[in-house]
């Protein structure tokens, strides 16, 4: 897995890394248990203390002392991890997944007009329901809406998020590289 270089992105936590591969995807056997050992490999390589419950299938990857992510599609995977006084959330979607039926499923007229690229949109509020969800009952992604995008690099946007019409503390980006959007949402654990 590579890893993205975030440091043009700023207000982020230190803690914060995100991987990302094109070779370990759902089209290969094992693609699980490849995302995992890596998840694991970069938990031990940092210094923390890794259990064998990063490679039970049977739960989401957790860790004592971090927050973690992960997603795969036909054509890539990656995983987010960061501190556990964040919750976060991370995504990959292929760019042709995302038709105009799906997103008119997931999104608004009104937001979808606001959205640069309303394509993103699916991942975008994947990531940030798999960040939020849990804590604010959120059961659906259609539920959250997505607004004040912005372009922050020459690769990333960045979005905020609202659900019923409250504003969630958090920010959310989304890139994309060769058809593939990837997404994650950072928010304060205390604030989830």
């Amino acid at each position: 897995m590579k890893k993205f270089d975030l440091s043009e992105l700023k207000d982020l936590p230190g803690s914060l890394e995100l991987y990302y591969s094109t070779e370990i995807h759902s089209g290969i056997k094992d693609h699980r248990s490849l995302i995992r050992e890596s998840i694991r490999n970069q938990i031990s390589k940092n210094g923390f203390e890794v259990t064998d419950q990063i490679l039970d299938f049977s739960q989401l990857p957790q860790h004592e002392k971090l927050s973690i992510n992960l997603s795969h599609c036909k054509h890539a995977s990656g995983f987010a991890v960061v501190d556990k006084k964040y919750s976060i959330g991370f995504d990959v979607e292929e760019q042709a997944r995302s038709n105009e039926k799906l997103i008119g499923r997931i999104a608004g007229a009104i937001e979808i007009s606001k959205t640069p690229d309303p394509k993103a949109l699916l991942s975008a509020k994947e990531a940030c329901w798999k960040a939020i969800s849990e804590a604010h009952g959120i059961s659906t992604i259609s539920q959250i809406e997505t607004i004040s995008w912005k372009s922050v690099t020459q690769n990333w946007s960045e979005y905020e998020v609202l659900f019923d019409k409250k504003p969630i503390n958090g920010r959310g980006f989304v890139t994309e590289q060769s058809g593939i959007y990837i997404s994650f949402y950072i928010a304060p654990s205390t604030f989830v």
